[in-house]
């Protein structure tokens, strides 16, 4: 747990990075009549979608990170409530794990009954990454240090 609350921030900024380049590498594998093709989560249309989603958790976590630093040169940023810095991520991060995990769904059953749909690379790249920034986020700003 104090690994966690020491390098949240350098955890958080990696599990999206993660999932930023799980994005352009193989997400779903599909081999049928000998022959296997790759999809890149990237070239979907819902991978654009999971792109912008990314970003904007990257942005707020950065901005949290450093907002006294922003603060003196962009106002607004003393504006915006301090929980919102804490949801933003979590709530984009767990839309792009939902998306990306729905997207290997449908994709298994729209193709399933026709050729063998297997997960990519990218794909548990992604998860991985994603899993790791929620973990990160939720431990480092909902769980209390116990006392000692």
């Amino acid at each position: 747990m104090d690994f966690i609350k020491k390098n949240s921030f350098a955890l958080t900024i990696g599990g999206l990075i993660a999932a930023f380049v799980g994005m352009f590498l193989d997400f779903v594998k599909v081999k049928a009549f000998g022959l296997t093709d790759a999809v890149e989560y990237i070239d979907t249309d819902d991978g654009k979608i999971f792109l912008v989603l990314i970003i904007v958790a990257f942005v707020f976590a950065l901005v949290e990170k450093y907002k006294d630093k922003i603060a003196t040169q962009a106002q607004f940023v003393k504006n915006i409530p301090a929980g919102v810095y804490k949801f933003v991520p979590i709530i984009t991060s767990v839309c792009a794990f939902v998306l990306a995990i729905y997207d290997f769904i449908d994709a298994k059953d729209k193709l399933g009954g026709y050729v063998k749909v297997s997960m990519g690379i990218g794909l548990i790249i992604i998860i991985i990454g994603l899993v790791v920034t929620v973990g990160t986020i939720i431990v480092d700003k909902f769980l209390k240090q116990p006392q000692q």
